[in-house]
């Protein structure tokens, strides 16, 4: 049956070009092959299949269906004959597609946190900055804003870092570019909750520094859940520096942004 659903939407494509030959030559196809295709004598292997799909611009499954419902849809949309895909958006769209349990697993994580990490324990100083994970359009986004930093880091009064989120194997992955001219970069994992509304998240961060060195960091942190409507003002207001003798934290905070290698401990671990 999918031999000749295939053989059918694949006449009608062709139907859009200018003959057959012309495009077996623009595509690179083997004419005496492609003929078998078009006669359904012959089914392409997965990988000629791919490059039929993307010389038309269709997906793979949606040239194996119902000739009626292929008909309806190169209808409303017809075929780009001889389309070459972006390779940006090839690459691109399986690191931030997400599937139905990752989409509930996001969903769940929706929302505003404090982030905690200590850069320098021997300074006895955390940082706290404001992340938010929101959906928008089909992709998940955060984005972070550190303030207070100058005196410290020598960065500006607010520095914002926005990037895209997904899960995997039940972990949330964060990947976000510092929005001014140093932009340095931070990929964070972080275990996930199996609430229904997280509370603290245990995770590692990887970051090239920035001040504008080249040096490379991998710290631990903890996302602290704050909700997913919150007084926006007053929670910036709480970000900045703190003295870990005087901030008044949790010990899942302070044990989990302890970058002490633990005894026994060959890789680097998130705390929680």
């Amino acid at each position: 049956m999918l031999e000749l659903n295939f053989s059918s939407n694949l006449r009608l494509l062709c139907s859009y070009g200018r003959s057959t030959s012309d495009l077996c030559r623009k595509g690179r196809f083997n004419r005496q092959q492609f003929n078998k295709y078009l006669n359904g004598h012959s089914m392409p292997s997965l990988p000629t299949l791919r490059r039929i799909c993307d010389f038309f611009g269709v997906d793979e499954a949606e040239i194996l269906l119902d000739p009626r419902e292929f008909r309806e849809l190169v209808r409303v949309r017809p075929p780009r004959v001889g389309y070459t895909p972006d390779p940006l958006q090839t690459m691109a769209e399986p690191l931030v597609s997400v599937s139905e349990g990752g989409e509930a697993f996001l969903s769940r994580h929706e929302g505003y946190y404090f982030s905690y990490v200590s850069f320098d324990p021997k300074a006895s100083t955390i940082v706290r900055a404001l992340v938010r994970l929101r959906r928008e359009g089909n992709i998940w986004t955060t984005k972070t804003i550190d303030r207070k930093l100058f005196e410290t880091y020598g960065l500006p009064e607010t520095v914002k870092y926005e990037g895209i989120a997904t899960e995997s194997q039940g972990n949330l992955v964060c990947i976000e570019r510092e929005q001014r001219p140093g932009r340095s970069v931070w990929c964070t994992m972080l275990y996930g909750s199996i609430y229904d509304e997280p509370s603290y998240l245990a995770g590692v961060t990887l970051s090239t520094s920035p001040e504008g060195s080249k040096d490379i960091e991998c710290l631990r942190l903890v996302w602290e859940f704050l909700g997913r409507q919150i007084d926006l003002r007053k929670a910036l207001g709480s970000c900045g520096i703190l003295r870990r003798s005087t901030a008044g934290l949790p010990d899942v905070v302070i044990n989990g942004i302890d970058n002490t290698r633990r005894a026994g401990e060959t890789v680097f671990r998130p705390v929680g």
